[in-house]
């Protein structure tokens, strides 16, 4: 299997992980936390730091050319659930429909004090985007556009 880690150069990441691995065209991004590129924890307020979470995500989908519209499973680990009505209204802001799947964990505690944490998965998938466009497939082989019309 080949595997890229994904590092983008302002994103604070932990020894001995990656931020992100590229897997083919799939992109598992690593839970992040509300924390910035000099690794500390952003303000204390669950808004603050769903919007770090999720400005870290990007930094690492921007890495792969991607944005938000490439995630497909987002997992939420939350310290308060009390706070999932911010955090919904917080993402709302960065995620729009079809909007990915979601996991919400309760946890007891996250590292650095963290009230949050985010995860995700990302599917590169515009290579077949570019061949659904494709009205013509006189270029093409048959059994290619066959396949494609098929996942579509």
């Amino acid at each position: 299997m080949i595997q890229e880690s994904i590092q983008p150069k302002n994103l604070c990441a932990c020894k001995h992980s990656s931020p992100a691995i590229k897997n083919g065209d799939a992109i598992y991004m690593a839970a992040q936390l509300p924390i910035n590129q000099d690794g500390c924890l952003v303000a204390s307020d669950i808004q603050s730091q769903v919007d770090q979470c999720l400005r870290n995500m990007e930094m690492i989908l921007k890495e792969s050319g991607l944005d938000f519209s490439y995630v497909l499973t987002t997992k939420v680990y939350l310290v308060h659930m009390e706070d999932l009505a911010l955090v919904d209204e917080k993402m709302g802001e960065y995620f729009h429909h079809p909007y990915p799947a979601r996991t919400v964990i309760g946890v007891s505690e996250l590292p650095c004090g963290a009230l949050i944490q985010i995860e995700g998965f990302a599917m590169d998938n515009r290579a077949i985007e570019i061949m659904m466009s494709e009205e013509d497939c006189s270029d093409c082989s048959k059994s290619v556009c066959e396949i494609v019309q098929n996942i579509h």
